[in-house]
C-alpha cells in the first residue's frame, strides 16, 4: 500500500457492528495490473452489499486515483462474482490457468465507467 497509496479496505456491516470481509484495490506489481477484490461472510451474500462496497472502490479507483483500467479475477463457478462484475460495467477479457486452476479475467476501462455514469 506505501508504493501506490490504495489497498483493500474492510467493509462493516452497520446494523450488526462487524467486520464482514473486504473489497478495494490491489496493484498486483507481477502482472502490472490494479485488482478490484471483495470477499465477504456467506451471511451476507445476496444482498447488495458486494455491489454496493465495490461501487465505492471504483469510484475512489477512477475519480480520485484517476485509473485508466481495474481488473478483476474470479473462479468461473462463483456466478455471484460474475453477476456483480457485470452489474458493476465489467467485461470478460479471458480464461486462464493459474497455479492449475481455471480463472476468468474482467476488466472495466474509465471510458466505460464513465459512460455508465452519464
Amino acid at each position: 500500500m506505501e508504493k501506490c497509496g490504495f489497498g483493500r479496505w474492510v467493509v462493516v456491516h452497520k446494523q450488526d457492528d462487524c467486520i464482514i470481509g473486504f473489497t478495494g484495490m490491489k496493484f498486483l506489481q507481477d502482472i502490472d495490473v490494479v485488482d478490484l477484490g471483495y470477499r465477504f461472510a456467506q451471511k451476507y451474500w445476496r444482498k447488495g452489499i458486494a455491489t454496493e462496497a465495490c461501487t465505492a472502490a471504483l469510484k475512489f479507483g477512477f475519480q480520485e486515483l484517476e485509473l485508466e483500467t481495474i481488473h478483476a479475477y474470479i473462479l468461473p463457478a462463483n456466478i455471484g462474482s460474475q453477476k456483480v462484475l457485470e452489474k458493476l460495467g465489467f467485461s470478460f477479457v479471458r480464461e486462464f490457468y493459474e497455479d492449475g486452476e481455471l480463472e476468468h479475467e474482467y476488466a472495466l476501462t474509465s471510458t466505460n465507467y464513465q459512460n455508465q455514469l452519464s
